[in-house]
């Protein structure tokens, strides 16, 4: 007898985790981590204008990365997590 839930929830990870996989590796190229503080959030027009990026389209990535820990979106903009600062190592 097949679980449902039990599948469906692996399934399910098997079909985000490569888009996850895309967002960390892409503002990590942009160099995103690079240009945010952990103190003071930075707005996402500054941040595009910085690594040189559509601001429309990094904020789909800024939102994405907050909602999986990497920033923290606060005061209309962004800071590095500690766990984010991992990939200015990363990338550097």
């Amino acid at each position: 007898m097949v679980n449902f839930g039990a599948d469906m929830a692996q399934l399910l990870l098997l079909c985000v985790l490569p888009a996850l996989f895309t967002v960390v590796g892409t503002i990590a190229r942009l160099g995103v981590p690079d240009v945010l503080s952990p103190d003071t959030p930075t707005a996402i027009a500054d941040v595009a204008k910085e690594v040189g990026a559509d601001p429309v389209f990094l904020g789909r990535l800024l939102r994405t990365a907050a909602a999986k820990g990497l920033l923290q979106s606060e005061d209309g903009g962004y800071t590095i997590t500690p766990l984010g600062a991992l990939l200015q190592v990363m990338a550097g």
